[in-house]
């Protein structure tokens, strides 16, 4: 007999909740061991099972009911094994303790609020209609309202008698205007008496309250609000939260942004009135598997009306996903890294709309990086690593800088061992600062350094923008998208010009706003070993000391023009690379690498490209190229560098100096840099 001494403690439930529990032990023991710790993390039901006015009702939830009775056994397992019974979001619960605690009565959203979210009731629904779905059961009216739509009809709630007149019958209103004077208003004259009826609105007092939801915030106070009369959606708020009358009635305001960047910045100082909650991006892999799993329940699971897909919605995965749909479903949640519920959703409409089309490793990971590109607005461009690749064979594509090559390959199977260690993940490095001219490989040792490691890699762009708030907006929007794509290393090209400097000329605080948030970002100790950023500048004297101190970029790495045997191998690397043989004699080499002296890794890459051109033009053949002493000859005869290296002496020399382990550095690179601090 098994020992139930360890058991949940379930309490008193509803009959339904009793019954669906009771069927989902008898098939997997969710009572005890594993399965109820990650079901029931704080020991009892979620709030969904319990019951009660606040959520559940007295009736059993129709979408879960439905998918615990019908979805596909597989599924179904998974759901159970995984631990998706406990509460969610966890976003919304805040909100709703929040409300019944008194904490506050305005709450702000910002973040992922134009996503899914998971209702027991309806499956996945957009965030705002399961704000309403959930306000529904705990007030007596529930009005939402846009700068588009104005307000819509108002959401009776359960309790609220069928017969009993809405908000806007007991003021005698028709709160979207319905005679001809209405109709005419200039848009500023419309929103003063959205204002004025909301105001109404909230000085009603009914037992159970009105939840009041208003969308797209942002575009109702933005932060380039300078004329009085628009800045009246501010006041009203800010008022609305210290307004004793508010917490003596039971009436609560929502209030949705994308970003609180986007609002103004009198409603960001008034924040300490009201509380502000962030709805965060998927950045578990287990919130997007609880998506499609969802999605992939089965035809005989409920719809979910609230979304795009519907019922038939059925998996067609390549063999590399795995053998059965749990592990499908595994495996895509797991490569999907970055990508919120809609993204995800869009990848498999794209899949159903073509039934010769399947999901293929290549498939999302061009999907995955298109959608990430235009979510970010083309700010952050993401790649994903090669499977399969070791650190050893990730630099490969590299040639010379072995030291660096090997401090970068200690670090990434670090990264790689690091897991839940938080020795490991405290003792990498946040940031590398990659110094040096142009041309010397900075951007391709990131780019291998990301395979190395086996991470996501996220090329972040300029964010500035010439628009009020839209820089930090940018960025913002980029530290979301990074966050939920960890473990990630993020490069930042020509980070002196990106990033600025915060004694800079920007007399709006620009570039202070930035730094701050960007240092804020990085110093955030659960991204340890999470985020590993790397920086590249040609110009480091141009960087804030701010950036470069010890737990931000942390480790300096130069980048200098090769020697003759980094030469010798750059150039094997780009012939390689074109399926080019090389037939030098020991003179030819002699004399390719006496007359590439001075030359960066781009410009070998050029001299190896004409090299090749010359062979394909006078031979006719496009196989079995093969590259020889006339070859090289008449590459160097057709292309030169600029004949000027004083400046890329003086980008080397900047790099040697601000070097922080001069255990990557040759011999002649420290005496070198022994000099330049001593000043000879």
């Amino acid at each position: 007999m098994e020992d139930d001494t360890d058991a949940v403690d379930l309490g008193a439930l509803p009959r339904w909740s009793e019954r669906l529990i009771d069927r989902l032990d008898d098939e997997y023991g969710i009572k005890t061991g594993d399965l109820a710790d990650r079901n029931f993390s704080d020991g009892r039901p979620p709030r969904w099972l319990r019951g009660g006015p606040t959520d559940g009702g007295g009736d059993a939830p129709d979408w879960i009911q439905s998918f615990c009775l019908d979805a596909d056994p597989a599924v179904r397992r998974l759901w159970v094994e995984e631990g998706f019974l406990s509460t969610d979001p966890p976003w919304l619960e805040t909100l709703v303790t929040g409300d019944e605690a008194d904490v506050a009565r305005v709450f702000l959203l910002t973040g992922n609020v134009d996503d899914y979210a998971f209702s027991p009731d309806s499956g996945y629904l957009p965030a705002i209609d399961r704000i309403e779905e959930n306000a529904a059961k705990r007030k007596d009216w529930v009005i939402r309202y846009s700068l588009s739509n104005g307000f819509e009809r108002p959401v009776r709630g359960e309790a609220t008698p069928d017969d009993d007149p809405s908000p806007f019958d007991d003021l005698e209103i028709d709160p979207n205007g319905g005679d001809a004077a209405t109709r005419t208003r200039s848009p500023q004259e419309a929103l003063d008496g959205d204002v004025r009826v909301m105001e109404e609105l909230l000085e009603r007092s009914y037992d159970g309250g009105i939840a009041l939801i208003v969308d797209n915030l942002h575009l109702l106070s933005p932060p380039d609000s300078a004329n009085v009369n628009q800045n009246v959606v501010t006041d009203a708020i800010k008022r609305w939260a210290r307004s004793p009358s508010m917490f003596q009635s039971e009436n609560q305001v929502v209030l949705l942004a994308g970003s609180s960047e986007g609002l103004t910045r009198d409603l960001r100082s008034a924040s300490s009135h009201f509380e502000t909650i962030d709805v965060p991006r998927p950045e578990d892999r287990g919130d997007r598997l609880k998506f499609l799993a969802a999605l992939y329940a089965g035809a005989r699971v409920v719809p979910m009306s609230g979304i795009r897909l519907d019922g038939a919605t059925r998996p067609r995965f390549e063999d590399r996903f795995g053998s059965g749909i749990a592990e499908q479903l595994r495996t895509l949640a797991e490569r999907t890294s970055g990508l919120n519920l809609v993204g995800l959703e869009n990848l498999v409409l794209r899949i159903n709309a073509d039934e010769e089309q399947r999901f293929t490793t290549e498939y999302v990971k061009r999907a995955k990086r298109d959608q990430l590109a235009q979510e970010s607005g083309g700010i952050l461009e993401v790649s994903e690593p090669d499977p399969g690749v070791d650190p050893e064979s990730a630099f490969e594509g590299v040639g010379g800088l072995d030291a660096v090559k090997e401090r970068l390959i200690r670090i990434s199977d670090l990264m790689e061992r690091a897991g839940s260690s938080e020795t490991v993940r405290r003792s990498l490095p946040s940031g590398l600062l990659f110094l040096g001219p142009p041309g010397t490989g900075k951007t391709l040792v990131a780019r291998a350094f990301a395979n190395a490691c086996g991470v996501n890699f996220a090329e972040l762009g300029n964010i500035r923008s010439m628009y009020v708030g839209e820089s930090e907006r940018n960025l913002s929007r980029a530290l979301d998208l990074i966050r939920s794509l960890t473990p990630v290393v993020v490069f930042m090209d020509e980070i002196d010009q990106t990033m600025g400097r915060r004694g800079g000329g920007d007399d709006s605080g620009v570039d202070r706003r930035l730094f701050a948030r960007i240092l804020q970002f990085m110093s955030d100790p659960e991204l340890d070993g999470q985020v590993i950023w790397i920086a590249a500048s040609n110009e480091p004297t141009h960087i804030d000391p701010a950036l470069k101190r010890a737990g931000r970029f942390d480790l300096t790495v130069p980048f200098v023009r090769p020697d003759t045997e980094g030469r010798r191998s750059i150039l094997r690397v780009h012939l390689r690379d074109r399926n080019a043989s090389v037939d030098l004699s020991a003179a030819d080499w002699e004399w390719l690498l006496d007359r590439t002296a001075g030359f960066t890794g781009a410009e070998l890459e050029r001299v190896a490209k004409e090299a090749v051109w010359t062979e394909l033009s006078v031979g006719g053949e496009t196989e079995n190229v093969s590259v020889d002493g006339d070859s090289v000859r008449a590459a160097l005869s057709a292309y030169s560098p600029p004949a000027n290296r004083r400046e890329f002496r003086r980008m080397e020399d900047d790099a040697l100096v601000e070097v922080t382990s001069v255990d990557m550095l040759t011999e002649s690179q420290r005496e070198r840099r022994e000099r330049l601090v001593n000043g000879e």
